[in-house]
């Protein structure tokens, strides 16, 4: 394989693994919402995606283990920057969270949340932007 194509394959795996991510942070979202409604059909569907999410992941890592130059310095300082957003939305979510629950807001503990799990998914892109080698996929 030449290394063009191997360097497409991994930039299709990077995609890969940030659309797993954001699939599993949003089916698990998705199953609590479900959860906390008693909504046992949108729990099913929470968990299938996140299940989906997680099989992205394991594509999009075999996909880098192609790549020419997984030392790309571009790509870990963008890594670094989602994480450090990704840090700062979770304990602003959680914040907003902990106002919402001391006032007894419904919505602004919703708003928390969402702000914290947009966190997560910011760190993980970030993650599998610098570390695309950093576990193996499993069989």
């Amino acid at each position: 394989m030449s290394a063009d194509k191997r360097k497409d394959m991994a930039t299709e795996g990077t995609k890969d693994r940030l659309k797993g991510a954001a699939n599993v942070i949003g089916g698990r979202a998705r199953a609590a919402m479900g959860g906390a409604t008693g909504d046992t059909s949108e729990q099913a569907k929470g968990k299938a995606s996140e299940l989906k999410g997680k099989a992205q992941t394991l594509v999009g890592k075999a996909k880098q283990r192609l790549d020419p130059d997984p030392g790309n310095v571009d790509r870990e300082t963008s890594g670094l920057k989602d994480q450090g957003k990704g840090a700062a939305n979770i304990v602003g979510g959680r914040a907003r969270g902990a106002y919402g629950g001391a006032t007894g807001s419904v919505s602004e503990q919703v708003k928390g949340k969402a702000q914290e799990l947009k966190g997560k998914v910011q760190q993980a892109m970030g993650k599998a932007k610098r570390e695309p080698e950093e576990e193996d996929v499993e069989d």
